[in-house]
C-alpha cells in the first residue's frame, strides 16, 4: 500500500504520525500467512503566527480589523493538509483634533506664520505613530501700525494733555492702548 495523510494515518487499529514502511501480519482467506506492507508519507499541516500593528484598520484574507484581538484563519498547506494562520493583531488609532483661536497679527501653525483668517488643517504623528489631525479655526485680527503725532509746545503751554494723560515736560512719550479687536497699539508723542 502506497499512502499519503495529513498529520496521522489509521491503520489496522494503530495510529501512524511519521512517515516510514510499516508490516502488518495476518493471513489470507485461505488461511495462508500474509504480510501487508504500508509505504506511508505524513504531511503536517501548520501553524502560522503573525504578529501585526496597524493604525486605525488592517486588512487580512479580505477581511477589515478594526479592533486589537487575536483572529483564525484555516488554510491548506502547498501539500493539502490543514492548516491554521493566527493573526495577533495591535489596532492603533489616529488622532483628530479641532480648535478655534482668535489672535492679532498672525499665528504660528506648522512651521508656517498665518495672518489671514481661515481653516488650517496639518498632518502629524501622534504618540502611539499614527496619523493626528490637526485642524485649526483661525481668526486674524489686524495690528494698528503704530501712529507718530508730532506736537511742538512751549513751556508755556505746560501742562500738556493728550487722550487723557498729562505731560509737565518736553520729550517723547509712548502711549499703549488696545484697537477695536482688543490688539495692542501704540501712539508715539514727540
Amino acid at each position: 500500500l502506497y499512502e499519503v495523510a495529513c498529520d496521522s494515518y489509521t491503520w489496522h487499529g494503530d495510529i501512524y504520525t511519521v512517515s516510514g514502511t510499516y508490516y502488518y501480519d495476518t493471513l489470507t482467506v485461505l488461511g495462508c500467512d500474509s504480510l501487508e506492507v504500508l509505504h506511508l508519507t505524513v504531511n503536517y499541516g501548520d501553524t502560522i503566527d503573525l504578529y501585526e500593528v496597524a493604525c486605525d484598520s488592517y486588512t487580512w484574507h479580505g477581511d477589515i480589523y478594526t479592533v486589537s484581538g487575536t483572529y483564525y484563519y484555516d488554510t491548506l498547506t502547498v501539500l493539502g493538509c490543514d492548516s491554521l494562520e493566527v493573526l495577533h493583531l495591535t489596532v492603533k488609532y489616529s488622532s483628530y483634533f479641532t480648535y478655534d483661536t482668535t489672535v492679532c497679527g498672525s499665528y504660528l501653525f506648522a512651521d508656517e506664520e498665518l495672518t489671514v483668517s481661515g481653516t488650517y488643517v496639518d498632518t502629524i504623528t501622534n504618540l502611539v505613530g499614527c496619523d493626528s489631525i490637526v485642524t485649526v479655526n483661525l481668526t486674524v485680527h489686524p495690528i494698528t501700525p503704530t501712529q507718530y503725532v508730532y506736537d511742538t509746545i512751549c513751556s508755556c503751554d505746560l501742562p500738556y494733555t493728550f487722550n487723557d494723560s498729562i505731560y509737565s515736560a518736553t520729550g517723547t512719550y509712548m502711549q499703549y492702548y488696545q484697537n477695536q479687536y482688543g490688539c495692542d497699539s501704540n501712539i508715539v508723542l514727540s
